[in-house]
């Protein structure tokens, strides 16, 4: 059930959320690399931070039924 969630959490502009925490930091850090390789670990990140909600649903039992 969680996983049709998070795609249509993707969808929606969960992403775009998830992306806009995340892009300051990765930007700051990963700087040093140039911009596509910054871009590239923020969407990395981004990916991430979707699984993990979708674990961190999973593990307290909210299971959404669409």
């Amino acid at each position: 059930m969680n996983s049709l969630f998070i795609y249509l959490f993707a969808h929606v502009g969960g992403t775009n959320l998830i992306r806009h925490v995340i892009e300051p930091f990765s930007m700051a850090i990963f700087g040093f690399g140039g911009e596509q390789f910054a871009n590239v670990l923020t969407n990395l990140f981004t990916l991430f931070g979707l699984w993990y909600v979708c674990y961190w649903l999973y593990k307290n039992r909210i299971f959404v039924k669409i």
